[in-house]
């Protein structure tokens, strides 16, 4: 490439062709993806941005030049954004499907009706503390 490539349309280029592609339909996956899938999604913004700011040090810096946002924390916003887009709305088609929101008013107990011993296990590979009801 060139010294006097338009930055701006290479950034213009990286929205349009790359990263719509990317997150496209996000909000019905991200959330299932684990940390090292992340990752990968955020390695191709990496590269797109290494290439079009090839001088500059950090990929923070680069996004920064670009103003863009680390791609996780745009695919949170979208999805959060998604979400809000369908519970303020009740024609939409995924309505139904959004659990009901509790009032303040009206909170149900938390407490076991019956008398079961709470264990906590973990599990081998990572660790995650989770309760069970043992009989």
């Amino acid at each position: 490439m060139s010294n006097n490539v338009n930055i701006d349309g290479l950034r213009q280029f990286y929205l349009s062709c790359v990263r719509s592609v990317i997150v496209y339909a996000i909000p019905a996956f991200y959330s299932y993806l684990n940390k090292e899938s992340k990752t990968k999604i955020e390695s191709i913004q990496k590269l797109c941005a290494k290439i079009m700011l090839p001088k500059c040090d950090t990929y923070s810096d680069r996004l920064e030049t670009l103003q863009l946002l680390p791609l996780q924390q745009y695919c949170d916003i979208l999805c959060h954004e998604y979400c809000a887009k369908v519970s303020n709305n009740e024609c939409h088609r995924l309505y139904h499907l959004i659990p009901p929101r509790q009032s303040q008013s009206r909170r149900h107990s938390t407490r076991l009706k019956d008398n079961h011993i709470l264990t906590a296990r973990t599990t081998f590979y990572k660790k995650n503390l989770f309760f069970s009801y043992l009989d």
